[in-house]
């Protein structure tokens, strides 16, 4: 016998599991507004939805429009 599996529900599924488990783009410290970050500056943080490791070049020299601190 085999078993009839929901494949859309499985999927939405994932994709929840995908964001609690996964990690997005951060700083790894505060920084003030006007700081130009490094690319040593940057770590990946729980939970995913954000920026992917891949955008760190995209903000690479390039200074912060606002403070940034750790934790909000």
């Amino acid at each position: 016998m085999s078993t009839l599996v929901d494949k859309d529900f499985e999927i939405s599924h994932l994709n929840d599991m995908r964001i609690t488990f996964g990690r997005s783009l951060a700083l790894k410290k505060s920084m003030k507004k006007g700081t130009v970050p490094q690319i040593k500056d940057f770590c990946l943080r729980k939970p995913a939805g954000g920026l992917k490791w891949q955008n760190r070049f995209d903000f690479e020299g390039l200074p912060l429009k606002s403070d940034y601190t750790i934790g909000e």
